[in-house]
């Protein structure tokens, strides 16, 4: 255990002391956290959640190339990341990185979470106008409630982590709980617009 947090201490000193975090990034390789990433598109994203077999109710990547920078704006780019709203569509709770598993544990473990106060309503739609639907299952709308669940193929560990916690939870909540995945690799036909968008700012 000792040996264990020596380790991770030092992986985020490399993060503080390495800003471009080229080492960071080669340990992360190593480890197989982080692939470089690559641009993918609506078949690539099928076929990875067909290879991992993935439940899911609706499967969307991000419309364009400004919306990513919107999603980067409101914070929303720190992947893996869960968010779980009611049936009115108005946040419950949420949260990225590793502690995406716990968040749902934790969340559908207490037995009186339709009780939970909620936040914010108009992020869901924030979201949902910035996607394009690759596969949806389900148009279904009376859920009693929807996560929006970010996923990206250049880091597979935590992404897959993200996959398995919500493939257990479809055995016993589905038909309740909307699962809706966003891939956040880049897309091929973005890279025109990158180039522009970037030369004006």
């Amino acid at each position: 255990m000792y040996i264990i947090g020596i380790g991770i201490l030092a992986l985020i000193l490399l993060v503080f002391l390495n800003p471009a975090q080229v080492l960071t990034k080669t340990l992360l390789r190593i480890t197989g956290d982080y692939q470089t990433p690559h641009e993918e598109n609506s078949e690539s994203i099928l076929s990875k959640t067909s290879q991992d077999h993935l439940y899911y109710d609706r499967l969307y990547s991000i419309r364009d190339y400004k919306s990513f920078r919107d999603f980067q704006r409101k914070g929303i780019s720190v992947i893996p990341f869960v968010q779980i709203y009611n049936r009115d569509k108005k946040m419950l709770t949420n949260a990225s990185g590793s502690e995406c598993a716990w968040a749902l544990m934790n969340y559908f473990a207490q037995k009186d979470s339709a009780q939970l106060k909620t936040g914010d309503d108009q992020m869901y739609h924030f979201i949902e106008d910035r996607l394009t639907p690759i596969d949806i299952k389900t148009d279904q709308d009376t859920f009693d409630y929807y996560l929006f669940l970010g996923w990206a193929n250049y880091i597979p560990k935590l992404s897959k982590n993200l996959f398995i916690q919500t493939n257990k939870m479809a055995e016993t909540m589905k038909g309740r709980v909307c699962f809706s995945y966003i891939n956040f690799d880049m897309q091929k036909p973005w890279e025109a617009e990158a180039s522009s968008l970037n030369e004006k700012e």
